[in-house]
């Protein structure tokens, strides 16, 4: 038997045979979160969401910048590549200089 927490009688079932106030058994049941504390958390989850793609467009950005200064630098390096073989080429082609003789 349990006590009725409106009244105060000792009663049975899940109603109080005396005023008929349901009787709540086991431990306090977890509360759903409000409406304020659901669209807060909300709003945080966005703010971290904006915060990443944010970091993440800087690191393409980045990532991009790297590129062309590397292709920059590959294309003056086959410039030079191409320079020195055109050089050497037209080098063959000369008559060949005079060696001293030691």
């Amino acid at each position: 038997m349990v006590r009725c927490r409106n009244c105060g009688q000792k009663t049975e079932g899940d109603y109080c045979q005396w005023c008929g106030y349901p009787i709540l058994r086991g431990g306090p049941r977890r509360r759903r979160k409000s409406a304020k504390e659901a669209l807060k958390e909300a709003e945080a989850r966005a703010r971290k969401e904006v915060e990443q793609a944010k970091r993440e467009a800087q690191e393409a950005k980045e990532r991009a910048e790297r590129g062309t200064d590397e292709v920059k630098r590959a294309k003056e390096a086959r410039e030079k590549w191409e320079k020195a073989r055109r050089e050497g080429e037209a080098g063959k082609t000369r008559e060949p200089e005079e060696t001293k003789e030691v």
